[in-house]
């Protein structure tokens, strides 16, 4: 049945109010990242087919639709995402400036380091663009993560292709890696990024993602025929436990997967498996396709805590357990010897019913950092002090004068 929705009266409210229309144009995503809602699996994603998965709640949508056109003030208000990234129409995206004068559009053909660059945040260039009402350069928004960025000469018709980079002040806002932190080494950040480890780092703090290609067959992706079979004998093995960090998923086997240590697929044997829960493989090096929703992280961060498993001993364990979305965070916390916090603290209410899971968080001060704007405000209704991820990384001496003046002082 056919479903029409009048959006009319909507748009003559918005309409009355004067406010300007955004006009952003969208590149379209060519390439498959394999998300962990891949129905057969991919390389590490989990579907009934591929490294143990099931069912799982990433939703996978077409890239999102944005008209082309001068960036306005509104469209740097619907741009501005979760944790200071980019989005529209709740997918991730990045925007750059595909119009280059002639001879830096030669350059950029050649050496994309040489082009304009390609904003993942909501910069501090971004942001003087908006106070000064600087708006009439063009930007386009891209989901493309191969390094293939279309490009074009301002003053001809001239059209192509450029590898190119990530904008340093937006590794220093979302604190990527430790770029904003001394003696992490910017160099070698800015040089080891990558737009596909990019977007799956971040992949949990979006609901939807562009499905990038048609799913393929495990045999199409390098499997052997057996791989189903194989997968759900090691996993029952190992009694539906992660090896990783030891959580229980016997009551939820779809967020256990089989992975390959040496990475060839091909390889069935025992010595070459390992057993890991979604969070853990989607960590492992080399599996930047794979995307995570919130919800499933949050699952397993409940499972372990309920398990009674041992509270992270130092940084490097909260690193390993943790959203890695919250690296640039716990990169700011550990530089400045902040108390190791719980991960994956559950928020209960008056029934007992969990109305909230925050990610980091320091129970004795009821303090937190949340991910989702719905678990920040179920949390301070519950008496705690919450940060979002974007207060955290803009003012992170706040987050550290809060737990001072706690009793960890």
């Amino acid at each position: 049945m056919k479903l029409e929705i009048d959006l009319g009266q909507l748009w003559s409210n918005v309409n009355k109010m004067g406010r300007d229309k955004a006009k952003i144009t969208l590149e379209p995503a060519p390439v498959n990242t394999g998300g962990s809602g891949s129905p057969n699996g991919s390389g590490g994603s989990g579907g009934p087919e591929g490294d143990g998965g099931g069912r799982s709640r990433q939703k996978h949508e077409p890239a999102v639709p944005i008209e082309g056109g001068a960036l306005s003030e509104e469209s740097f208000k619907i741009v501005e995402g979760p944790g200071g990234l980019l989005q529209k129409d709740g997918q991730q995206i990045m925007m750059y400036m595909p119009g280059h004068y002639p001879e830096r559009f030669e350059k950029a053909l050649q050496d994309g380091n040489d082009g304009n660059r390609m904003h993942v945040a909501f910069c501090i260039h971004l942001e003087k663009m908006k106070q000064n009402g600087n708006y009439d350069t063009k930007y386009f928004a891209t989901q493309r993560i191969d390094d293939q960025f279309s490009i074009h000469d301002n003053k001809s018709d001239r059209k192509g292709h450029a590898a190119l980079k990530v904008c340093k002040y937006c590794l220093n806002k979302l604190n990527y890696d430790g770029y904003a932190v001394p003696g992490r080494g910017k160099g070698a950040i800015f040089k080891d990024f990558s737009f596909e480890a990019f977007f799956e780092r971040y992949a949990s703090f979006f609901s939807s993602h562009p499905l990038r290609e048609v799913p393929r067959t495990p045999q199409e992706k390098g499997y052997t025929k057996d791989w189903a079979e194989v997968s759900r004998r090691y996993r029952a093995s190992r009694n539906y436990c992660c090896e990783e960090c030891t959580v229980d998923l016997n009551d939820y086997q779809y967020l256990l997967h089989s992975h390959h240590v040496n990475a060839n697929k091909q390889d069935n044997r025992n010595e070459n498996l390992r057993a890991l829960c979604i969070d853990c493989h989607s960590k492992q090096p080399y599996h930047d396709h794979m995307l995570v929703s919130v919800e499933d992280r949050h699952l397993i961060a409940q499972l372990r805590q309920r398990q009674n498993m041992p509270a992270p001993a130092n940084w490097s364990h909260v690193f390993d357990l943790a959203d890695p979305g919250m690296n640039g965070v716990m990169h700011f916390l550990q530089h400045n010897h902040a108390p190791i916090p719980v991960v994956g603290q559950d928020i209960q209410d008056e029934s007992e019913a969990v109305v909230a899971t925050l990610e980091l968080a320091w129970p004795t001060a009821q303090l937190a950092i949340a991910i989702t704007v719905e678990d920040a405000v179920a949390a301070r209704q519950q008496g705690w002090n919450i940060f979002s991820v974007e207060q955290a990384l803009a003012t992170p001496e706040h987050v550290l004068g809060a737990l001072r003046q706690s009793r960890f002082t």
